[in-house]
């Protein structure tokens, strides 16, 4: 997905921001923002566990790097140019 795009498909297509991780599903969609704010980065969440003992949510993630193709991630495991998760959104009901 073209950043320049981004926020026009996720309102054609219906989807709302989601304010927690823990209402985060597989399909639903995580935005990465660079240190201007700007969108730098999209990846579909593909896994959400909850890690009791560090008291935070694991978050999996399928996304293109470039052209290095497409790859199953860590939601925080992405290279310092790509940026850091910022947002999620989903277009379920």
């Amino acid at each position: 997905i073209d950043p320049d795009y981004l926020q026009l498909i996720l309102a054609d297509d219906g989807y709302r921001r989601i304010p927690f991780e823990n209402d985060l599903v597989t399909g639903d969609v995580v935005v990465y923002r660079d240190e201007r704010g700007a969108v730098s980065h999209v990846g579909l969440v593909t896994d959400v566990k909850a890690d009791l003992r560090g008291a935070r949510w694991e978050i999996s993630v399928l996304s293109q790097w470039g052209q290095d193709g497409e790859y199953f991630h860590r939601v925080d495991d992405v290279s310092p140019r790509l940026g850091k998760p910022a947002e999620y959104w989903t277009d379920r009901v």
